[in-house]
C-alpha cells in the first residue's frame, strides 16, 4: 500500500488546505490532514469546524485513509519540493515518506474515520462569479469587519446579499441583480458589488471574517469560482478545490439607514487627501490617546488639525478642495484618522466626493467614476479624547 507524487504538485495542494489547519492543543485533530487516495488522485482534507478545504493532486498507486500532523507534513514538503518522486508508506502506526535519500516518519493519528467533517446541509442556490472579481470584493470591504463585537455578534463577518448597494436611494432603478457585499463596524463601513448571474433566489448571508480572507486569497486565480449557499454553508469549488465555511446566525442591520440621503458637496483628490490627513496623524499616531481629526472648510481649501490627549496642538495640514454643492459647509467635523485614512486607501479611486451635512451625522463617500461602491464614516466629537474611558 504505496503512492507517488510529484512533491511540487503536492506541496502546491498542501499550501492550499493549510488555510483550514489550526494550532489548538485543547484540540489537536485541527492541526492535521486527512489524506484519501483513489482513481489517480490523492485527496487532502482539513478543518478547523467553522472552514473545511479539500483539494486533491494526481498520484500513482493507492493507501488507506490515514491523518497526519499538517505542520510536519508541510516542513517535509517544503525540503522536497525541488526533488524526485516522493514515495508514502506505511509501517504500523506510521507514514514514511522518501524521495532519493532523504526520508521521514511522520505519526498518525487514529482513526481515520472519526476525522471531522461539516456536515452537508440541505441543497443551496448556486451560482458563478470570477474568482478575481470577488477576491476583489472580499479585499474592498473586509477592512471594516471588526475582530470581534461583543454587543453584535453579527457584525463580525461580511454580508452578502444579491441587488444593488443603492436600492434605498429616491429614484433610483434597480439594474440586473448583483452581488453586492457590506461590512461596518459601527464606526466605518464599506459597500460594493460586483456583476453576477444570480438567482432570483439568492439569500442574504454573512460571511465569517476568517473564511473572507482565506477564501479571497485562494479564488483570485480562478476565472470560475462555483458557489453554492444554503442555510447554514458557503461552500465555493474552483479547479480540484472545495472551500465549505459555516455562516454566521443571524439577520445583518439595515445598513442603509444610517446613509445620508443627500448629494456630495465636495470633491478630493485622493492621494492628496489621504496625504495631509497622514501627515496630520504623524503627530500622535504612536499615541493611544488623542482628539478628533478636526476638519474646516473654506472656499479652496480644507483644513486638518489634530490635538493632543492635553488639548495642546499636534499637527496640522490642509488640501485643496472642489465645491459640488451650494456652499462651503459653515462647521468643522471631527473624524477618527485611522478610519478615514482606511476608508481612502480600501475605496481604490481618484476622486473621493463627500456628503458632508452637519458635525454629529455621518459622512458618505463616493466616487463619480465607481458607481459599485461607497463608504460611510460616522462623526467624532471634537474634543473627545480617541482611547479615553
Amino acid at each position: 500500500m504505496t503512492i507517488e507524487v510529484q512533491p511540487a504538485d503536492f506541496k502546491q495542494g498542501l499550501d492550499r488546505v493549510m488555510g483550514a489547519v489550526e494550532r489548538n492543543k485543547e484540540n489537536p485533530v485541527v492541526g492535521h490532514i486527512l489524506l484519501t487516495t483513489g482513481g489517480g488522485q490523492c485527496t487532502m482534507r482539513a478543518t478547523d469546524y467553522v472552514v473545511e478545504i479539500t483539494t486533491a493532486v494526481e498520484c500513482q498507486g493507492e493507501m488507506r485513509p490515514v491523518v497526519v500532523p499538517a505542520d510536519r507534513l508541510g516542513d517535509a514538503f517544503t525540503r522536497l519540493a525541488d526533488r524526485g518522486i516522493a514515495r508514502f508508506a506505511l509501517d504500523g502506526d506510521k507514514l514514511l515518506i522518501t524521495s532519493g535519500r532523504s526520508k521521514f516518519t511522520l505519526p498518525l493519528l487514529e482513526p481515520a474515520e472519526n476525522f471531522p467533517t461539516i456536515a452537508r446541509a440541505d441543497v443551496g442556490t448556486t451560482f458563478v462569479v470570477d474568482g478575481r472579481a470577488l477576491s476583489d470584493l472580499f479585499e474592498t470591504c473586509a477592512f471594516a469587519i471588526p475582530s470581534k463585537d461583543s454587543r453584535r455578534p453579527i457584525l463580525e463577518g461580511l454580508h452578502l446579499f444579491g441587488g444593488d448597494i443603492r436600492h434605498f436611494w429616491p429614484g433610483h432603478i434597480q439594474a440586473r441583480p448583483k452581488l453586492c457585499a457590506v461590512a461596518t463596524d459601527s464606526y466605518k463601513m464599506m459597500a460594493r458589488e460586483i456583476s453576477a448571474d444570480l438567482p432570483s433566489d439568492m439569500p442574504g448571508i454573512v460571511l465569517p471574517k476568517s473564511s473572507v480572507g482565506k477564501l479571497g486569497r485562494m479564488i483570485r486565480e480562478w476565472s470560475e469560482v462555483h458557489v453554492e449557499i444554503t442555510s447554514e454553508r458557503l461552500i465555493a469549488s474552483f479547479g480540484p478545490t472545495r472551500f465549505v465555511t459555516k455562516l454566521l446566525e443571524g439577520s445583518y442591520p439595515d445598513w442603509w439607514r444610517a446613509i445620508p440621503l443627500v448629494e456630495p458637496v465636495i470633491s478630493y483628490d485622493s492621494d492628496e487627501l489621504a496625504a495631509a490627513i497622514g501627515t496630520t496623524y504623524a503627530a500622535v499616531r504612536a499615541d493611544k490617546r488623542y482628539g478628533a481629526l478636526t476638519v474646516t472648510f473654506d472656499a479652496e481649501e480644507s483644513a486638518f488639525d489634530i490635538r493632543n490627549a492635553d488639548g495642546t496642538a499636534a499637527g496640522s495640514d490642509a488640501c485643496h478642495h472642489s465645491i459640488i454643492g451650494d456652499a462651503v459647509p459653515s462647521f468643522a467635523i471631527g473624524f477618527n484618522p485611522e478610519y478615514f485614512i482606511e476608508v481612502i486607501e480600501h475605496f481604490g479611486a481618484e476622486t473621493l466626493q463627500l456628503s458632508v451635512i452637519a458635525e454629529d451625522k455621518p459622512t458618505l463617500l463616493t466616487c463619480p467614476n465607481l458607481l459599485d461602491r461607497m463608504a460611510l464614516l460616522m462623526p467624532m466629537r471634537i474634543g473627545v479624547i480617541q482611547g479615553s474611558d
